[in-house]
């Protein structure tokens, strides 16, 4: 079975198959001139350069579409086919333009001149704009991450978090699953239903933490408990839960109970677990339902022991 190609070796098959296009056509113009001695400056052979220009851009236009459909097809990317088509469209079409500009000897320095106040004023006007397109595009072609997948995106322009409560660094992230990623936004569905529009040039920038693949992974869960609640019961209750805890993957150590920080009324556990589980809500839901009732189960006092005489 043949190795799937990717949409870079697509899009070179293209240029190649344009390549030849366009030399036939060189060779084709060439010819006539040779069979019908006419000028290369004649309005004839100017006719027959057009029309080879517009022939070579139509095929390359063509076949770099056939490519985009085909990697989109086999990469199950038929969202952001469109989008690269468009993009690639643009872009033979500025070549096709520059061509027929050659064409009837239009200067590169004149076409280069009258549009640089224009180009530098458009490009400082779509800076966000491009800057989302150029992204779009290293996502398109890295592929970190697939329609469908649940991930989570902690962007690199926030720090963590340290709260007042439960003390601990808290990473702010957007967690949901992949609905679809075009050239300017990726479209995610958040775990709460709504739909986020994340910039790409966010998420390029951002830590991307694929959470759909169902690796063995360490997970805490901090219990606060009063200073009534000893460690031994805590530990007691994580060491025979009321229900099963998520299963332990297979060479990681079991769940593990330790001190987290000790207050004027209060201490907090935690515990600690090893899952293949990625939903970290689900996990501390599992395990506060399994240990809960055996935490409110009054604690077993030993009789006092008889006074002497």
């Amino acid at each position: 079975m043949a190795k799937p190609r990717g949409i870079l070796g697509r899009v070179l098959e293209g240029l190649g198959v344009t390549v030849l296009v366009a030399a036939a056509v060189v060779l084709a113009i060439r010819l006539t001139e040779l069979a019908f001695r006419l000028s290369p400056a004649s309005q004839l052979v100017q006719v027959f350069e057009v029309a080879g220009v517009l022939i070579v851009g139509y095929t390359l236009s063509h076949r770099l579409a056939a490519a985009v459909k085909a990697w989109a097809r086999q990469n199950d990317r038929l969202a952001q086919s469109t989008a690269i088509g468009l993009l690639l469209d643009l872009l033979v079409a500025v070549g096709v333009v520059l061509a027929l500009f050659a064409v009837f000897n239009v200067g590169l320095s004149t076409i280069l001149y009258g549009s640089a106040l224009t180009g530098v004023v458009l490009a400082l006007a779509s800076q966000t704009l491009l800057a989302n397109v150029f992204a779009g595009l290293a996502l398109i072609v890295a592929s970190p991450f697939r329609n469908g997948d649940r991930i989570s995106i902690i962007s690199s322009s926030y720090g963590a978090l340290a709260p007042s409560y439960a003390h601990e660094m808290v990473y702010p992230s957007y967690t949901g699953r992949v609905e679809g990623a075009g050239l300017f936004y990726t479209s995610l569905r958040l775990d709460g239903g709504q739909l986020a529009k994340v910039p790409n040039s966010v998420v390029i920038g951002a830590l991307v933490v694929i959470l759909s693949v169902r690796e063995a992974r360490l997970q805490r869960v901090r219990v606060t408990l009063p200073h009534t609640m000893t460690l031994e019961v805590l530990r007691d209750a994580v060491a025979h839960p009321a229900e099963p805890f998520p299963p332990t993957p297979e060479g990681r150590a079991g769940p593990n109970v330790e001190i987290a920080e000790i207050g004027a009324a209060s201490w907090d556990g935690l515990v600690t677990l090893w899952t293949s589980e990625p939903d970290e809500d689900k996990v501390r839901g599992l395990v506060l339902r399994a240990i809960l009732p055996k935490l409110a189960q009054p604690p077993v006092r030993s009789p006092p022991s008889p006074t002497p005489l």
